[in-house]
């Protein structure tokens, strides 16, 4: 882990500080000197966690005044909400109650198109994690661009990984965007930061590298080894695309 004195903040307009988890006793946001996250949940958050927020009015306010209080103490300028993932209805129309709690509380953030349009200053789409190591029986391109719910696009702020996801093939000659696959592939439990897959890549000769049009995103096959992430060409692609839609970063 690298010290906050590491990062080159010239570099950059806006940085995130991961992740916060509200206390599951008192379900307020904890936050100290130390530790006075931002982001609040993760993709290692329950998703109980944000369901028993969202459902329940008490847990609510105690998660937004308590958000709000860290914000205010340790001069953070938002909140971003991470939830990964809603999962019905109720969840989005419980999630604009929060919206709109926050906004009220003098704090507004970020996710159904409706309530971001009238509660939320801007949002910050991951495109990435669409595909991943809970459906291992097709590859697929976790880094797609397209489909934002209609939010308006000077609030959107387009999220690109800096890894990839990984699959085994069922077989090394159907390799496409959607072959069938067997399992999670090489790397960290099917994940692999960008410098890796390129030095992967390089180590084995027999690599195909493939830019793909339809998802603005690149693979990579060897055998049965199969890689979808981004690269030069799909992150320059990318922001092309972010600038000729006035998107906000």
């Amino acid at each position: 882990m690298l010290p906050p004195s590491s990062i080159p903040t010239s570099y950059f307009t806006l940085l995130f500080y991961a992740f916060a988890v509200p206390d599951a006793t008192f379900h307020r946001r904890n936050a100290t000197a130390k530790d006075p996250s931002s982001p609040l949940g993760g993709g290692a958050a329950s998703p109980c966690t944000f369901y028993n927020m969202v459902s329940n009015p008490g847990i609510r306010g105690a998660v937004t005044q308590s958000t709000v209080d860290a914000a205010r103490k340790y001069g953070l300028d938002g909140l971003d909400l991470d939830w990964e993932f809603p999962n019905n209805r109720q969840d989005m129309t419980n999630l604009a109650i929060l919206f709109k709690e926050f906004l009220l509380a003098e704090l507004p953030y970020a996710y159904p198109g409706s309530a971001i349009r009238k509660y939320v200053d801007s949002l910050n789409p991951m495109c990435s994690d669409c595909h991943g190591t809970w459906n291992t029986a097709v590859t697929g391109a976790h880094a797609l661009v397209y489909d934002k719910n209609g939010v308006p696009l000077p609030k959107q702020v387009m999220g690109m990984p800096a890894y990839g996801r990984t699959w085994q093939l069922k077989g090394p000659n159907d390799h496409g965007i959607g072959a069938p696959a067997v399992r999670v592939g090489p790397g960290n439990g099917g994940i692999m930061a960008y410098k890796d897959i390129v030095d992967f890549n390089l180590a084995n000769k027999a690599t195909t590298v493939v830019y793909d049009h339809t998802t603005v995103s690149t693979y990579s096959y060897t055998g049965t080894n199969w890689i979808g992430y981004d690269d030069t060409r799909s992150i320059k692609n990318k922001i092309r695309f972010a600038k000729a839609q006035g998107l906000g970063g």
